[in-house]
């Protein structure tokens, strides 16, 4: 088998479920291909890192809001019901 078909082979199944014992062969095989796989193990896993810290950015973000509306509401509550004081003192 030519170093291209390896090549072929192992960007065809890398990530095929099974196909574990070829892939390993191949980079035994080689050494161009496991270096490939340790680079794009790492890049798997730095998207991986970056997805997570993504989706905690984002729920920091609801979080804030939600906090930042429940105050606003909190606020016009008290000046509603500071205004409704007043009145009903100005009546009495």
């Amino acid at each position: 088998m030519s170093t291209e078909q390896k090549w072929c082979i192992y960007f065809k199944y890398r990530v095929e479920e099974g196909m574990e014992p070829l892939i390993d062969e191949l980079r035994r095989e080689e050494e161009g291909i496991m270096r490939a796989d340790r680079a794009l193990k790492k890049i798997e896993r730095d998207r991986e890192k970056r997805a997570r810290a993504i989706f905690w950015d984002n729920q920091r973000l609801v979080y804030n809001s939600d906090m930042y509306a429940a105050k606003e509401k909190g606020r016009t509550e008290g000046r509603m019901a500071r205004q409704e004081e007043i009145a009903r003192n100005a009546l009495a």
